[in-house]
């Protein structure tokens, strides 16, 4: 998380692998790892601040809980970062900005930009990430991806609100966007 984020909010967890990446991810920061000193050269960032310790958390939302997902952030040790919300997201409200948004909850085309269109204009802060997962996928037997997520993905991008970068990972594979609006 070169972000050094903060604060995450995952829509969607199933059982708990990405939220166990995520919150691993938000201890790595809070590990740390020294940046050697010649790295340190911007003269916009005041890197005391930068790499100061901070409270950081993710939001996991999911209307079905599994014990999986719990146990899975039990044994890791990372009940400290994760706060289970098991409730729909459209019925969550989030106070403050976050750094990101992994969105892999709702795979249908109304419930995934939904999920795009209720949190990232409202809890994205400037120059935030948010993820969609799930890019490939629902392929038919002439082997068009019909997965709903890319359709999300393909009208975001025509629509250029966003950066993008798609990360193929040979799997469903991701779609990173940025949050340029200042």
């Amino acid at each position: 998380m070169s972000i050094r984020a903060t604060r995450i909010i995952e829509i969607g967890r199933f059982k708990g692998f990405s939220t166990l990446c995520l919150a691993s991810a938000l201890r790595f920061i809070d590990i740390g790892w020294q940046e050697p000193q010649q790295h340190k050269q911007r003269p916009d960032i005041n890197y005391n601040e930068f790499e100061a310790p901070k409270k950081r958390q993710l939001l996991s939302i999911d209307p079905f809980p599994t014990k999986e997902a719990e146990e899975l952030i039990l044994e890791a040790n990372l009940e400290n970062y994760v706060e289970f919300i098991n409730t729909r997201s459209d019925e969550v409200t989030i106070d403050g900005l976050v750094d990101l948004i992994f969105i892999d909850g709702d795979h249908s085309y109304e419930g995934c930009k939904a999920d795009v269109f209720n949190y990232v204009p409202w809890y994205l802060r400037p120059g935030g990430y948010f993820i969609l997962h799930d890019y490939y996928g629902w392929y038919d037997a002439a082997g068009n991806n019909n997965s709903p997520v890319k359709q999300v993905i393909d009208e975001l991008i025509a629509e250029e609100l966003f950066e993008h970068i798609l990360i193929d990972t040979g799997y469903q594979s991701f779609t990173v966007f940025r949050n340029s609006n200042p």
